[in-house]
């Protein structure tokens, strides 16, 4: 796989299970990594362990224009990064009891969709903004949205599927929007995933439940998602454009 090695890459939401675990995979391959999140601690933690030189952290208020704007800004200032990775996730809800249309209120709802929906947009645009100003080869962009955008959430409620299926939209009319300028724009819709997060929101008997009803008797690793995320940035990844990789382990055949 052609790595770009030495191409400063941009994880937005680098410090959860999905994105540190692209993070390594990205560093393991050559590229300097900027991690933008909100939690330092765990940020921090995550590069102590990254091989290679050039990697940092900028906390990012995703819901913040102006937050966006600067950092985004920052880093250009530091390595113009030609890939550029969103993977916010959450609030997921309360599993045993999950709101529904009737229920959910709108405090939950508008946190959601400025999160998930309106932060991917924020980082999505300014990036765009950087690269259609100052082109690079092989530019990528990988947006994050979820297999609850096609099925609804039923451990969710209905903010986290909708603010998934919109980024499946965003992601689309991104990449008709910037194909012209050689920039490639794609989606990965994961499954159940793995990560620290994910094994806080549900019990052990609901994760035994998952997995019996996974075609492949499992649910997906960090680095399931990490490997598929790294070909989409590659520059064997020049003819994929404007699509939604479900990664979910054959989940949909359900």
């Amino acid at each position: 796989m052609v790595s770009c090695a030495g191409d400063m890459a941009i994880v937005v939401g680098g410090a959860g299970g999905i994105g540190s675990a692209i993070c390594r995979k990205l560093a393991e391959t050559g590229h300097p990594v900027a991690i933008l999140d909100m939690n330092e601690a765990r940020a921090t933690e995550i590069l102590a362990t990254l091989p290679g030189q050039g990697h940092f952290f900028l906390r990012t208020d995703v819901t913040s224009e102006a937050s966006v704007d600067a950092v985004f800004e920052a880093v250009e200032a530091r390595g113009r990064p030609s890939k550029l990775v969103v993977a916010t996730g959450g609030p997921l809800g309360t599993p045993a009891a999950p709101s529904s249309i009737v229920t959910v209120s709108l405090d939950e709802w508008t946190r959601t969709l400025d999160l998930n929906a309106t932060g991917t947009f924020l980082c999505l645009r300014k990036f765009a903004r950087l690269r259609v100003a100052n082109p690079l080869p092989a530019t990528r962009i990988l947006l994050f949205s979820s297999i609850t955008g096609q099925l609804g959430g039923s451990m969710t409620g209905p903010a986290y599927p909708a603010s998934k299926a919109a980024i499946v939209g965003l992601a689309r009319q991104a990449a008709l929007d910037l194909a012209p300028h050689d920039i490639i724009v794609n989606t990965i819709a994961p499954g159940s995933v793995a990560t620290e997060e994910f094994r806080r929101f549900v019990n052990a008997d609901m994760m035994k439940a998952l997995e019996a009803r996974a075609p492949l008797h499992r649910i997906a690793s960090p680095e399931d998602i990490a490997n598929v995320a790294c070909f989409l940035l590659s520059e064997d990844c020049s003819y994929i454009a404007g699509a939604t990789i479900d990664v979910n382990g054959g989940a949909l055949m359900r």
